[in-house]
């Protein structure tokens, strides 16, 4: 919800702090470059499942349609989230939420 109501901020306090977190402001313009687009979907929470301190939930994401003459659509997804310091907090998310260079390592690789 913090996401398509823009309020970044937020949305990156749910971030679990683990290696190669994004800064804020790489977190930020992921989703003011296009990177990470949440317009034209909804998300339809549904069972989760907890295993000790990590977690997956069950998303629905719903499509708005591109044109007035189709329906819109849905496509099961899931996110993962580690429990840190008492608080749920996310490691991955579908596409339209999360920007796949968040938590990769950058610069060169060494052996």
């Amino acid at each position: 919800l913090a996401v398509t109501n823009r309020d970044y901020d937020k949305a990156y306090a749910y971030l679990a702090d683990l290696k190669n977190k994004p800064t804020y402001e790489e977190f930020r313009q992921s989703f003011l470059n296009g990177m990470v687009n949440s317009d034209n979907v909804a998300v339809d929470v549904g069972e989760q499942q907890i295993d000790g301190d990590v977690a997956s939930v069950e998303l629905n994401l719903i499509y708005a349609s591109s044109d007035p003459f189709s329906s819109s659509y849905r496509n099961l997804d899931h996110a993962a989230l580690v429990r840190q310091d008492g608080d749920w907090k996310i490691t991955s998310m579908p596409y339209n939420f999360w920007d796949y260079n968040w938590y990769q390592p950058s610069g060169p690789v060494n052996d």
